[in-house]
């Protein structure tokens, strides 16, 4: 699968992450069937709906996926009983090392393929959205941010209904800063975030330039990107002795880089049983009410 390019330098180029294993969901979720290909939404896993929502060619540049060696086939399968209009470029990484390896092999391989003016989109396979004028929306108003401050690391944040404490919160500062970014919080902790109103979940989408990824990680976790060996001609990465640790950790906590836009569409990252079961409940309504609508009688 290619990884051709676009003219329009600010088109986004999606960074998808499919490498993780789903193991809250056991055992409907196992290594051989991570969650992110399970087909749960109208014979659709979360990985093709994630992948048709940037097939906007006037928005998106080719996806880039990025994904475990021994789930490559199950992608490519995916991908293949998908109705994409465009083909996505495949990274397959030797050993599974959390989402730090995962999004710093993306910048490195987005640089070597001369992308430094594309802005990166990074998302995860295995969350579903509803809204997709919403949702791009929401990727428009990061875009402008981005534009006016081209060091920042945008995240998408949503109002959080609950002091869930499987999410990171972020802080909303003044002027799209974020103030602080902490990962799953204690139950008394996340109650005291709910309260003040001022803080969103973390949606693991985030929009940035590769260069500000690779100087930050420089910074605040130096001993990844040497770490990290990309073979160009076979997509294949070299993360054998990678440090395995999460970006929001490694990265997202320390960085005086981030800002947060809040978004508005529906979202959840199906992190465990109850958020499955209300996600297909809310997809069964939905279906009832769509045929409603076209057949009112």
């Amino acid at each position: 699968m290619g990884c051709e390019e676009t003219k329009k330098s600010q088109k986004l180029q999606p960074v998808i992450l499919c490498g993780g294993f789903g193991k809250r969901l056991w055992p409907l979720s196992s290594q051989r069937r991570p969650k992110q290909f399970l087909p749960l939404f109208n014979g659709l896993s979360t990985f093709q709906m994630t992948i048709q929502r940037v097939q906007n060619a006037k928005k998106f540049k080719p996806p880039l996926c990025i994904t475990h060696i021994s789930l490559y086939k199950s992608l490519y399968a995916h991908i293949k009983h998908s109705d994409l209009t465009v083909s996505p470029c495949v990274l397959k990484e030797i050993k599974s090392k959390n989402t730090t390896s995962a999004i710093l092999s993306a910048a490195l391989y987005t640089q070597n393929k001369d992308m430094k003016k594309t802005p990166l989109l990074v998302m995860p396979s295995d969350h579903i959205i509803y809204g997709i004028n919403e949702f791009e929306r929401s990727l428009n108003h990061a875009h402008q941010i981005l534009a006016e401050n081209p060091k920042a690391i945008i995240s998408l944040g949503i109002t959080p209904s609950s002091a869930h404490t499987g999410y990171g919160y972020i802080e909303q500062g003044e002027a799209y800063i974020a103030t602080s970014f902490k990962e799953k919080p204690d139950k008394k902790t996340a109650q005291n975030y709910l309260k003040k109103n001022n803080y969103l979940w973390n949606t693991g989408i985030f929009l940035c330039y590769a260069d500000t990824l690779l100087k930050e990680a420089e910074k605040l976790c130096p001993d990844v990107v040497p770490s990290l060996k990309i073979d160009i001609q076979s997509n294949l990465i070299d993360n054998s002795k990678t440090r395995n640790i999460a970006f929001d950790i490694a990265i997202m906590e320390k960085t005086d880089k981030k800002h947060v836009v809040k978004a508005n569409f529906s979202w959840s990252d199906i992190g465990g049983w109850p958020q499955l079961i209300t996600q297909l409940s809310k997809n069964i309504v939905l279906k009832h009410v769509n045929s409603k609508r076209q057949n009112p009688c």
